[in-house]
């Protein structure tokens, strides 16, 4: 086999190394965020059968919180994107968290598919790497 062919192998295998690494990546963020999100709706759902003026912990960021009562149980305040937030009824909340879950959880299903094919390829590359660097 000759230079040429197997440096052109040993790209493949670093381009597919690092696109395995971005897809691990990218996976790990989307699950994050989809913790955050079923977080947010149990949350939610509490809220719904609170009291108004029962005190509540509200964290603020950076592991601190906040002492406060709430001041009503039916609106909440959600992003909706590009930093823009409306006034919600809780319901209305807990159903655009729903839509955000959905397609985090089809996009997870996506990346773990394309993470698969990647190995698939990576495990084809291997022999065919190991078997040219055995004959040197």
């Amino acid at each position: 086999m000759e230079n040429k062919d197997v440096q052109e192998k040993l790209l493949q295998y670093r381009v597919l190394t690092e696109r395995l690494e971005k897809l691990v990546e990218q996976k790990s963020l989307f699950a994050t965020r989809l913790a955050e999100i079923e977080v947010s709706k149990g949350t939610l759902e509490e809220v719904k059968n609170l009291k108004k003026g029962t005190e509540m912990l509200v964290a603020i960021g950076a592991m601190t919180y906040l002492n406060t009562e709430l001041s009503t149980n039916e609106k909440v305040v959600v992003e909706i994107g590009a930093g823009v937030a409306l006034e919600k009824k809780v319901e209305e909340a807990i159903k655009i968290l729903e839509k955000r879950e959905k397609t985090l959880r089809e996009a997870i299903e996506k990346v773990s598919n394309e993470i698969e094919k990647t190995r698939n390829l990576m495990a084809v590359l291997e022999p065919q790497i190991q078997k040219i660097l055995n004959q040197k």
